[in-house]
């Protein structure tokens, strides 16, 4: 084994020369760095950039003209809401569309009705009642307001096109018609133009367990050139449905009749609008969807949720410059009591149904005579039930007594058809000639239970 193996001997330290050419080599590569560093040319810095000239002493502008000045910028108005009492009405006013958010009937509690007492309710982000939009001024723009008392407040407005319009809202010291007076100016520059539309909404009659918009219809009751009236009506969830409707329809010379009222009623309020002083030019009525994918998906439009409202457009207004214009627009909100509507306007019953023939008409006379004296609508309509059935009493009497003489003869008759169908039960129409022929030796018709 000794053989196959060598002894490795320690490295030793070498001479020093090596050690000498190592350290030759560095201090040549320093050497010629320094001497290139040395004998390479300086850069030339670059000249000093030329210092700007001293700003001379500011010297006083003269003011410019007020004509050439610049506008300051206008505030937004902030929100603001308040409440306006009259004799027969409470309602919640607001800048934001100059318009009623909610009105109360102050003489129709809720105790005598299973609503309650509320005539409006603006549904939730759409433009209060009694709202004037037009292509320069949108439905729910703020208004300032520049004057209030206890049954009126006034808004005002400033449109683009320098048209300033004011809006007084007033509440009446008795009744159901709220007053809204239009004014425009126009600027003393140049004329301006306005084509005015008035937004109605539904009554805001809430149910446990139907929609609100199930029960309401729109009404347009359209003026005949003798002045009578012709109403054309739609319910409102057929609106919501099919999107729009435009009155009037199957009403002769519909182009040429103007609309004296429109609006919208329920079950126990109405909400209708009119011109004072004049006519609408037109009507149309159109559903408001909370979906916006309503607009495209009919399955997406809910009758129940989605309510309907009612445009009523204006003749448009031109005004020379510095000139001004005024309508007084009347609303009514209140029950749909006959006496109380007619009291409003003689042709404003029409918007009432009464029913095939008309006998929801007496009907309704002898409740309100009954509750003339009770003094209480749920006795009024006990004793009108009385009535109705003291009425009808003969002819139920009648009936009664014909349903038990026909059932005497039928039980005389059973054994005498029950043994015509054992023979002739293969041939239908011999047993129904043979029927009839033992029916009318009893005196008796088809007819005979009636």
């Amino acid at each position: 084994m000794g053989s196959d193996f060598q002894t490795f001997q320690p490295l030793q330290p070498q001479g020093s020369g090596k050690q000498g050419r190592m350290l030759l080599a560095t201090g040549l590569c320093l050497g010629i760095l320094f001497l290139s560093s040395w004998l390479m040319p300086k850069p030339v810095p670059p000249p000093p950039a030329a210092l700007p000239p001293a700003p001379a002493l500011p010297v006083p502008a003269a003011p410019a003209p007020a004509a050439e000045a610049a506008p300051a910028p206008v505030e937004a108005e902030p929100a603001w809401t308040g409440e306006l009492r009259g004799g027969d009405l409470l309602a919640v006013v607001t800048n934001e569309g100059a318009g009623i958010t909610a009105v109360t009937c102050l003489r129709n509690p809720a105790a005598a009705v299973a609503y309650d007492s509320a005539a409006f309710q603006a549904p939730e982000g759409l433009p209060p009642l009694m709202a004037v939009s037009d292509p320069a001024l949108l439905p729910q723009a703020r208004w300032k307001v520049t004057q209030q008392d206890a049954a009126s407040v006034r808004f005002e407005t400033v449109l683009p096109n320098g048209l300033h319009l004011a809006k007084t809202v007033s509440l009446p010291p008795s009744g159901y018609l709220v007053q809204v007076r239009l004014e425009a100016r126009s600027g003393a520059a140049a004329p301006a133009s306005l084509a005015p539309e008035v937004l109605l909404l539904g009554p805001g009659e809430a149910q446990r367990d139907r929609a609100s918009s199930a029960v309401q219809q729109v009404a347009a009751l359209l003026e005949r050139p003798d002045g009578s009236c012709v109403i054309n009506r739609e319910h409102a969830a057929t609106i919501v449905k099919k999107g729009a409707w435009s009155p009037p329809k199957g009403v002769p010379n519909k182009d040429a009749l103007p609309v004296r009222w429109g609006g919208l009623t329920g079950s126990y309020f109405a909400v209708m609008a009119r011109v004072a002083e004049g006519r609408f030019a037109a009507m149309q009525a159109r559903a408001y969807w909370k979906d916006p994918a309503a607009v495209r998906d009919d399955d997406k439009r809910d009758a129940g949720k989605d309510p309907a409202g009612a445009v009523l457009t204006m003749a448009p207004w031109s005004l020379a410059p510095g000139e001004t214009r005024s309508a007084t627009l009347l609303c009514y909100v209140g029950p749909k009591k006959a006496d109380v509507l007619k009291a409003a306007d003689a042709a404003l019953p029409d918007i009432l149904e009464w029913g095939f023939l008309g006998l929801g008409r007496p009907l309704m006379a002898v409740l309100d005579l009954a509750h003339r004296l009770s003094g209480n609508y749920g006795v009024a309509i006990i004793l009108l039930t009385l009535v109705v059935r003291l009425a009808i009493h003969p002819l139920s009497r009648m009936g009664q007594v014909s349903m038990m003489t026909t059932a005497e003869k039928m039980k005389r008759l059973q054994p005498r058809l029950d043994e015509v169908k054992k023979r002739h039960k293969s041939n239908a129409k011999k047993l129904m000639e043979e029927q009839t022929k033992v029916m009318r030796e009893e005196g008796m018709t088809p007819f005979s239970p009636m």
